[in-house]
């Protein structure tokens, strides 16, 4: 505890203490920055979406190179599209969850 927070003192928008060990300081302006437990969910699934993914372009690309059979290049190119489909969803669910969390700081 600093000096500060001793006598109940604070600075800023609120009383949000300005502590060290929150990367970037503990305050109201900084919390802009950390991510609601929604955000963090829907950025998770855009990562394993991203994996898989990249999994189906490296299989699209053996097949290329190996000349494997159209039906197996055709099912693993309906599923890019449909990778591609899902992360434009999670793409709008994380646009929500950080106005949400805008709204909730009083930013909105």
């Amino acid at each position: 505890m600093n000096a500060t927070e001793e006598k109940g003192e604070y600075l800023g928008c609120c009383a949000c203490v300005d502590d060290p060990a929150v990367i970037g300081g503990g305050g109201c302006a900084d919390k802009r920055y950390m991510f609601t437990k929604r955000e963090e969910n829907v950025l998770n699934k855009i990562r394993e979406t991203r994996e898989k993914a990249l999994a189906v372009k490296e299989k699209i690309l053996t097949l290329t190179r190996d000349e494997s059979s159209p039906a197996l290049m055709e099912e693993a190119q309906s599923e890019l599209q449909r990778l591609r489909q899902v992360r434009e969803e999670l793409e709008a669910e994380r646009i929500a969850a950080g106005e949400e969390r805008m709204r909730m700081l009083g930013h909105m």
